[in-house]
Parts: structure tokens; sequence; C-alpha cells
């Protein structure tokens, strides 16, 4: 072989083929001249110098070289890996392969060797590496269970994690089941349709994917829904699909989210459809979008009817007063308002609105229909206007009576009166008649009932122990004593309401309004004078405090009789307040006391210096309102009762102490 032709071999070898000593710095004796082509570097270059290769090694591999280059002597041969600076400043990956040349004594003589440049090996590798990494990272942290399913061999061939430790079963009890694995967890309903699952499958095209929902059964025994995506993975020599690809996730959450949101689509559309106020939903252009049936019942059309006439025109027939609807309904204060509105028969009704607008832009209308209350209130208008018109003929007609017949008048003013006190005399008296006329009857059979006592007593001196108790408990000789003047009380009593009603003089006091001019501070005043009985000392507390801290009222226009009945009802939760504050703080302290570890106090109320009180303050509020708070030092009221205090027949008494009355009317 010519030299020539060894060149051109060497040339085109993609392995750079050199010889080089057998000791440090392993000097380059023979280099080809692909060198240049593969690394920049002329021949002559690495030769002449002889630490040239070694020094352009990456520092990082060049200890790891030499600490591997002992094995070259020891086994006749040496490969490995490493980055070489080429020519243009940057590090190439190089494999290098060398052998070891002995003489006829075994003595090393020289090193013959190649290297590769696999810089692009390697730079391949990384990518598939750092690919390897994404897919690995991407799928342990999916949610969803990825898996690659055989439909020969009926099992899961690959799944990064196991459906069943999912489902809370163990792999021996999987394997145990083995192919019954879907029979036995898989809901009946859905295993009855698995197949067509897999026949659609078997039909599929590369790339087509199919949802399937299904219930699995968990260890604890409840079912939990499934949703699988699968498409062909891999197919057998005749196409047909071998295994498929899928991904699981459990939906049970969304599941029962999505039933229960039905359930309240349910329960909203039924109370829309049947609750007795007009609904109307209108888009962000105040087109009407959907009506309830009692807006489809009073108007006259039905949606499917609105979409086909302007709606809008046919119930506001006046341009000017429709312009007002229309501003009242993009306005949506939620704020209610009377409009006059006609129906698809022509009838004018009459109907409040009220608008709310949602995030969206859309709005909601809500209306009645509120003709007869209307009518209602036109006639009570029209029957009052009529009454005031009597009224006025009669004060003029008593005026012109007055002029001409002053005496007469007195005379028919006189039997007025008479006829009014009778009239009052006779509705009062009635009652108090039946009491008076009763107590005579129960003076006489009290007097009989004693008298049968003292009879018992005169010849019984020793009657049984229980009885005995009895007296001594009841004090009959004091009964005998009192009873009779407290009927003579409740006798004297009567008279004097007889009297009091027969000698009403003033006509003008008997047709005087509710509404009056009054001193609150009266009011207060006579509420604490009927409370003194609760405010005084109990056995189980001392007295109430009543602290007074009256401002300078003037007098105030208002119903005395029922802000008295606030001004009582407000005091009596307060006694009651300070009572079971009192009661409670005895039991629990006990208990407390009891139950404290050293160093701790109680936070319940310490009956032995506790001093109950109760504090009214007024003051002028503004030019139109006076405010008067009446407040207590018991134990209060927890959030929830206070939220319920003005609710009818709320009451935190035991049954038969409260009726849950007092504070709703106080409210009302």
């Amino acid at each position: 072989m010519t030299r020539k032709r060894l060149e051109d071999l060497l040339s085109s070898n993609p392995s750079i083929i050199y010889s080089c000593k057998t000791d440090e710095p392993y000097g380059i004796t023979f280099i080809s001249e692909n060198v240049t082509a593969i690394f920049g570097y002329e021949p002559q270059e690495l030769i002449e110098d002889e630490s040239f290769w070694i020094s352009h090694i990456h520092p990082d591999d060049k200890i790891r070289i030499c600490a591997e280059l002992p094995q070259l002597f020891e086994v006749g041969h040496y490969s490995c890996e490493y980055r070489f600076l080429d020519k243009d400043g940057a590090y190439r990956w190089v494999l290098d392969a060398v052998n070891l040349v002995r003489d006829e004594e075994g003595n090393p003589i020289e090193c013959v060797g190649s290297r590769l440049d696999i810089t692009q090996r390697k730079q391949a590798e990384a990518t598939c590496q750092e690919s390897q990494r994404l897919l690995q990272a991407i799928t342990e942290e999916n949610p969803n269970l990825l898996y690659v399913y055989d439909l020969i061999e009926q099992r899961n061939i690959y799944s990064h994690r196991e459906l069943f430790a999912i489902l809370g079963y163990t792999l021996e009890e999987i394997e145990q089941m083995g192919k019954a694995v879907l029979s036995n967890l898989m809901h009946p309903d859905d295993l009855a349709v698995l197949p067509q699952h897999f026949k659609r499958l078997e039909n599929a095209k590369d790339g087509e994917i199919f949802e399937f929902e299904y219930r699995m059964r968990h260890k604890n025994g409840e079912w939990r829904w499934m949703f699988s995506r699968d498409s062909v993975f891999t197919r057998n020599t005749e196409g047909k699909p071998r295994q498929i690809v899928g991904a699981a996730a459990d939906i049970s959450d969304r599941k029962l989210a999505s039933e229960a949101l039905r359930q309240q689509k349910e329960l909203l559309q039924t109370i829309f459809d049947h609750i007795p106020v007009m609904v109307a939903f209108y888009d962000a252009n105040g087109q009407i979008q959907l009506l309830n049936r009692e807006a489809e019942r009073v108007l006259g059309w039905s949606l499917a009817e609105i979409g086909e006439v302007d709606v809008f025109a046919e119930c506001y027939p006046d341009p000017k007063y429709r312009q007002t609807v229309l501003d009242f309904m993009q306005a949506a204060t939620g704020k209610w308002q009377d409009f006059k509105i006609r129906t698809r028969e022509g009838q004018l009704l009459d109907t409040s609105w009220a608008d709310i607008r949602l995030s969206d832009g859309t709005s909601i209308g809500i209306g009645q229909d509120i003709t007869e209350r209307k009518q209602a209130e036109e006639a009570l208008r029209a029957l009052t206007q009529r009454e005031r018109e009597k009224a006025t003929q009669l004060k003029l007609a008593l005026t012109e009576l007055q002029r001409t017949q002053a005496q007469l008048v007195l005379t028919e003013k006189i039997a007025s009166l008479g006829q009014l006190v009778a009239g009052v005399a006779h509705e009062i008296n009635n009652p108090v008649s039946f009491i008076y006329a009763n107590i005579n009857p129960a003076m006489g059979y009290t007097q009989d009932l004693l008298n049968l006592i003292e009879l018992y007593q005169r010849h019984y001196p020793d009657p049984v122990a229980e009885i005995t108790e009895q007296l001594e408990a009841i004090d009959p000789n004091f009964i005998a004593e009192d009873f009779p003047k407290l009927l003579m009380s409740m006798k004297e009593g009567a008279e004097r309401i007889s009297q009091i009603v027969l000698s009403l003089r003033n006509f003008s006091r008997l047709d005087e309004a509710e509404r009056k001019w009054v001193d609150i501070h009266e009011g207060i005043d006579n509420a604490l004078l009927l409370m003194q009985h609760r405010l005084k000392q109990q056995p189980n507390r001392s007295r109430i405090q009543v602290i007074k801290e009256y401002g300078q009222l003037p007098l105030i226009e208002c119903y005395p009789g029922q802000l008295n009945q606030v001004f009582m009802s407000l005091l009596c939760n307060a006694i009651n307040a300070i009572d079971e504050a009192t009661s409670i703080g005895q039991e629990v302290r006990q208990e407390e006391e009891s139950n404290l570890s050293p160093g701790t106090t109680s936070r319940t109320i310490n009956t032995s210096c506790f001093a109950p009180m109760i504090r009214i303050c007024t003051e002028v509020n503004d030019s139109n309102s006076v405010l008067i708070r009446i407040t207590d030092n018991g134990l209060g009221m927890t959030k929830e009762v206070q939220q319920k205090i003005f609710n009818l027949f709320f009451t935190t008494k035991s049954v038969g102490q409260g009726t849950g009355l007092g504070l709703s009317i106080s409210y009302q």
C-alpha cells in the first residue's frame, strides 16, 4: 500500500489515529491529518508540544483520566470519554481508545489509539435524559392515574401509581383477585357496558380518544366515580389494537358536587315556577330572557311569545311612561316602585317592581300584582274623604245651630254627653257589675268556709299530721282576718270604678286620641314603680340598684300606653338577666372552683360580691328623636341569641316561664 493511499484512508476515517509515548506527558509521536478538520489543530502542533494534548483536556476530566490511566499498563488497553478544547475555544466530547505495544521482552514501547468526536452523541444523550427527567416529573406530579392496558392479557402492564391503592386495596389483595378484578370491583351497571367501550377501542383510529365514566368499589364499601380517557397505544401485526394508553381520575367529589348543584338547580327552578310573584330575567340590553309562570299568567304572554312581540310597547303604550319604566330598570336600585301595566287582554293592572343588577350586567325584575290592594286603598281613601266631608258638614251645621239657637245647642251637647257617658258606662259597668255582684256571694261563701274550718278545729282539735302541717303553712287565722278585707277592697275598687265612670265631666277628654304629648321620664318611673316587687332584695341576691341618668327631655308626642309596655318588657328582661346570672353564677362557680388548677381564677360572677344594677340613660339624639338606653350587669346574650331576640315567640326561658312576645311586641 502506497503512503498516499494510507494517508487517504486515515483522513477519511471518522476517528483520529495516533501514537504516543509510554511515559508522561505521553507526547504524540504520530497523529492523522483529520485532526485538523475535527479540532482545528495542525498535526505538527500536537507533535512538537509533548504536553499539548493532555493540557487541553477539561480540568474535571483530567483528574479522572490520570487516576485511571495505570489500567493501560496493567491490562494492555484502556478507553475513556472526556472533553477536549478545540481551536475555537469550545470543549468537544472525545471517545479515546488506546492499546499498549510491547517488545519481545514485554517492555512497553509505544501507545497506539484512536480518538472519536462523540459531541453530538453526548448532546443527544443529554437531551434524551432531560426529556426523560421532564416526563418523569410530569408523570409523578400528575394527579391522574396514567396506565397502559393490554387487551390480550387483560391487565395493566404499566401504571405510574396503582389504581387499586387509590381504592384502598393492597397489591396482594388485587393479585388474589386475578383477572376477576374488574368483575369484583366495578359497578355491575358499568361492567355491563365495558365491552362496548373496548369494542369502540378495537375499531379506533390512531389518536382517537374515548372517554368512559364508571364506578369502582372502595375497600370501605363506598362507590367511587372514575373517569378515563383512552386511545390506542400499540397494534398487532394485523393492525388490531393490542394495548391502550389512558389516564384515569377519581371524580367522586365532582360527581357529588354536580349532584348537589343539580338538586339546588331543581329546587331553585321549583321555587321559580311556583313563587307567587312575577320574576323576569333581563340581559345587559334589557331584553327579557326568562319569565316564571306567575309572570306569564299575569301578563298573558309566554316566554316563547315574548320574542315575537314588543312586550314593553304592549304593556306600556305611552312612550313617555314606557321610557320611565326602562330608566327604572336600567338604574336597578333594588327599590320598589309602582307602575300601571296593560296585559295581553287589555286589562290595566297596578303592579309594584324592584330590579336588581347582577355582576355580569344582567338583571332580575321582581313584581307583584297589587291591583286589589290599590283598589282597597282607593276605596278606603274615598270612604275617608266621605267621612271627612260628613264631619265638615256636621261641624258647619253645629256652628250654625250654635249661632242661632245657643240654648238648644247647649241642650243637645248635654244630651250628646249623656249618651256618650251612658255608652261608656254601659261598656265598663257590665264587667264591673259582674265583679261587684259576685263580691257579696263570695264574701258569704268565704265566711261559710271559714266557719266550717272553725267547726272542724273545734270538733277535731287533733287532726292528722299532714293537715296540721298545712294549717301551720297557710295560717288560717290570718286568712280569716285578711281575706274579708281583700274582698272589701275589691268591692270598694269596683264602686270606685263606677263612680269614676259616672263622674265623667269633660267631654273633650273622652274624645282624646291615643297619640299625645307626654313626659318620657314619668312613664319610666311608673314602670319602675310597678316592678318594685322584683327590684327588691331576693333570697339569692341583693336589691337591684337603679341608676337614672336622665337628660333634659322635652315633652314627646307618642303612644304612651305602648311605650310604657316597651319599658316594662325591657325592665323585666333586665331583671330576668340579673336573676339568671345570679343563679348560674352560684351553680357554675361551685363546679369551676372544684376543677380549677392552682394559680387560676374563675371567670363566673361571684354572687357574694355581685351588686346587681340597672342603668337608665336618656338623651336627645337629634331634632326628631330621643335615645333611651336600659342596660344591666347580667351575663348578657350570645351572638346567636342577639340575632333572634325580636323573633316572635323566641324565648330563652324554660317552658311556662316566658312567651317570647315582650321584645317582639316592643320591636313592632
